[in-house]
C-alpha cells in the first residue's frame, strides 16, 4: 500500500509540474500574442497615417480641380451671355432701320 500512496504522490507532483509547465507555456504565448497584436496595430495605424496624407492631397487636387472648372463654367457662361446680349442689340438695331 506504501509503494501505492507514493507513485500516486509522485504522479500527482508529475501532474503538477506539467501544468505549471503548461501555465507558463500559456503566458509566454499570451505574451507573444500581445507583442505581435501591439506590432500589427502599429503598421496599422501607420498605414493609415499614410493613407489619410495621400487622401488630403488628392482632396485638395480635386478641389483645385473643382475651382478651375468653376472659374471655366462662369467663363462661358459669361461669354455666352455676352453674345446673346450683342446679338440681340444687333437684331434691335436691324429692326430700327428704315426700310
Amino acid at each position: 500500500m506504501e509503494g501505492k500512496v507514493g507513485d500516486i504522490a509522485r504522479l500527482d507532483a508529475d501532474v503538477r509540474d506539467v501544468r505549471d509547465a503548461i501555465a507558463h507555456l500559456d503566458q509566454k504565448f499570451d505574451a507573444r500574442i500581445d507583442a505581435l497584436d501591439k506590432k500589427f496595430d502599429t503598421r496599422i495605424n501607420a498605414l493609415d497615417q499614410k493613407f489619410d496624407s495621400r487622401f488630403g492631397i488628392v482632396d485638395s487636387r480635386f478641389n483645385a480641380l473643382d475651382q478651375k472648372i468653376d472659374r471655366l463654367y462662369l467663363f462661358v457662361l459669361g461669354t455666352l451671355a455676352a453674345s446673346i446680349g450683342s446679338l440681340i442689340g444687333v437684331i434691335l438695331t436691324l429692326m430700327r432701320l428704315p426700310r
